[in-house]
């Protein structure tokens, strides 16, 4: 495992202890403090590894490995396709993955919940499609969210299985409450399911308090992506790609749809990437068309929620286009999104070939102003060690002043960027990289299939490439690499191996 801080640019002071001082440090930045066992970088493949507040000094990995996985002949099971974490709760889809009780079912996936108790991360379940259908894909996407509502603690899980049904798709949620397991609350298609719609191909999920809420309560929200959606109202019956937003209401509670789902223009694939932060959901697709040269090079296009309307349903409305000035054809933009509401947007485009071949782009958008219905980027990040092939981009991640974002292709085993927001938007340096730890025998996996961030956790998928056993899930504290107080003018490489 390598760690490279760039902090040449770098000027805040740090404290000079790690473990005495992470308030001080976070101050610094301009942060309040976020409690070190929420420190974590994590870096899903085929198998699992965490880190906890006792490994910050050596930084030194646990393996939370998938157990007991369905695959005929050990073929890869894509566990780190999908990668979601909030709080304790640690996420991971493995669509791949054989039937329960008959392996020659192929792919009908599986999800895996991991669950930090102590200093350590146990399985604490494995879930499964109610049918499990062959290529249904049972993990490709999948979203968690913690919260509460009138009966005590409440978390959520929405899982995407887009090859459902001959590809129509669709969303499956899962609840628990305090001492209890997961179990499946209900599933959710689109009203006119057609086959290749590929409805849960991307979901995203928060809770939060809605700024024109009615009820005065928290709530939970779940958006799901079909990129191959038709629009109904096209003679033409073209692929535009749509979003559904689902909201829990009423008592009993209700999951109901949105009044309409969002609909792109003709061939836009809306929807291959969506990312929820509040009040905002931001849907990606790699063909959204530029109007300043009329061309398909992808975007995103920003919702926002407007109102609670009679009856405890919400409103939602699209904002801006997110799309990059001066974009070129086939770049990818699009292929992933992020969001923090009300103030950044990211999308990666990981075939860009300006730098090198396919080497990629993330570009970074200020959502906290703007005129128009369309916005252009505030930012591009390329960083240094980009070369052809890097697909930087991939997958993206943002969460305060901090991103995160893949380049599977930049190494052997792929790697991560860091990268933090000054005080001005739009003011971004990068603050280092990671590559993922030896292993021994090697592996291979595609690092950064998948990246979720929150406080200063993030999340990265690698699915292996080969047999079930190829492959890795790495945990690291962001805060224990990167915001150590031992950088100022240091370019440090540091390494560690497998335990």
């Amino acid at each position: 495992m390598r760690y490279r801080l760039d902090l040449s640019r770098r000027t805040n002071n740090r404290c000079v202890r790690r473990l005495l001082c992470q308030d001080s440090v976070l101050a610094a930045m301009g942060r309040t403090f976020v409690p070190l066992v929420s420190l974590a970088i994590l870096i899903a493949a085929g198998s699992a590894f965490a880190v906890g507040p006792e490994d910050l000094l050596t930084a030194t990995p646990r393996v939370l490995a998938a157990s007991n996985p369905s695959s005929l002949g050990n073929q890869a099971i894509g566990f780190g396709a999908a990668v979601a974490l909030d709080g304790t709760l640690l996420v991971v889809g493995a669509p791949n993955e054989d039937k329960s009780t008959d392996t020659s079912v192929s792919q009908v996936g599986a999800v895996y919940v991991f669950e930090r108790q102590g200093f350590d991360w146990v399985e604490i379940q494995k879930l499964r499609a109610d049918e499990e259908l062959a290529f249904e894909q049972f993990g490709f996407s999948v979203a968690v969210a913690r919260g509460f509502d009138g009966d005590g603690p409440l978390d959520y899980i929405v899982v995407g299985a887009p090859g459902y049904q001959n590809s129509s798709g669709r969303a499956y949620l899962f609840h628990r409450r305090t001492g209890e397991g997961f179990v499946l609350e209900g599933s959710f298609s689109q009203e006119n399911p057609d086959a290749g719609d590929l409805f849960g191909q991307s979901v995203a999920m928060d809770f939060f308090y809605p700024p024109n809420t009615q009820s005065g309560n928290y709530q939970f929200f779940f958006a799901v992506g079909a990129p191959f959606d038709r629009d109904p109202d096209d003679v033409g019956n073209q692929q535009h790609g749509s979003v559904q937003v689902f909201q829990r209401t009423g008592g009993p509670p209700t999951w109901g749809p949105s009044p309409l789902p969002f609909f792109g223009e003709p061939n836009d694939n809306l929807g291959g990437a969506l990312a929820m932060s509040e009040f905002n959901i931001l849907a990606a697709g790699e063909n959204i068309e530029d109007p300043s040269q009329g061309l398909l090079f992808g975007g995103g296009l920003l919702i926002t929620q407007v109102n609670q309307l009679p009856g405890g349903d919400f409103n939602y409305e699209p904002v801006w286009e997110l799309i990059p000035s001066a974009a070129a054809g086939f770049a990818g933009i699009g292929a992933s999104a992020a969001v923090q509401a009300g103030t950044i947007a990211a999308l990666g485009a990981p075939l860009d070939d300006e730098v090198a071949f396919n080497a990629g782009k993330v570009y970074i958008f200020d959502i906290s102003g703007g005129i128009g219905p369309v916005l252009t980027e505030a930012e591009i990040l390329t960083p240094v060690e980009l070369v052809s092939g890097s697909q930087f981009g991939t997958s993206v991640a943002l969460s305060g002043n901090l991103l995160a974002a893949s380049a599977p292709g930049a190494s052997a085993d792929g790697m991560i960027f860091l990268f933090e927001q000054g005080e001005i938007p739009g003011d971004w340096t990068q603050i280092g990289f990671i590559e993922p730890p030896p292993i021994n025998p090697p592996f291979t996996c595609i690092e950064g299939a998948s990246i979720t961030l929150q406080g200063l956790t993030a999340g990265v998928g690698c699915p292996s490439r080969g047999s079930v056993a190829d492959g890795g899930t790495f945990a690291y504290f962001v805060g224990g690499l990167f915001f150590d107080g031992f950088e100022t003018g240091d370019t440090t490489v540091w390494s560690s191996s497998q335990p």
